[in-house]
């Protein structure tokens, strides 16, 4: 048996956004909001059936064509974002280089997230006033002295 959400079934009862990608697309250009999703797991898949409108006015989407979803399954947060190359591995654990104004190195375990804009999101370990090394990590050490140059990042277009 299926049943059919109710509208405004999403987090502060507004109706979840969702983004498509087609598979030859580098962003979610497409929007719309979910509006049907089956309470039943099909066993043989590990799936739930979910059903989202999205407009189509110039009909660019077609039928059997293949993409994929984006759901935000958090509302929107504050994050802090570094380069993918600043972060090393730690026998089990992530660890980032942070510097001080005089360029004493040390290192600190980091929890990472997903990626957004091309930077990771960290979710522990940082706080927006630390220095990461992000430039000549290979010859960072803890202990060891860097110069400080502070760059910006860009986030990349979605």
């Amino acid at each position: 048996r299926r049943f059919q959400a109710a509208p405004g079934t999403g987090p502060s009862d507004q109706p979840l956004p969702v983004g498509v990608r087609l598979m030859d697309e580098a962003d979610f250009r497409h929007q719309g909001t979910i509006d049907f999703v089956d309470n039943r797991l099909d066993p043989n898949s590990g799936t739930i059936t979910v059903r989202a409108v999205i407009p189509n006015p110039d009909g660019f989407l077609r039928p059997g064509v293949f993409g994929r979803i984006r759901v935000p399954a958090t509302e929107p947060y504050q994050a802090l974002l570094i380069p993918d190359t600043a972060i090393l591995s730690d026998q089990a654990r992530k660890i980032v280089m942070l510097t001080d104004a005089e360029g004493n190195v040390s290192a600190r375990p980091v929890v990472l997230g997903d990626m957004e804009g091309g930077l990771r999101i960290v979710k522990s370990g940082l706080s927006p006033d630390d220095m990461v090394v992000v430039n000549g990590i290979q010859r960072a050490r803890p202990g060891g002295k860097v110069v400080v140059e502070t760059i910006e990042l860009t986030l990349a277009e979605e």
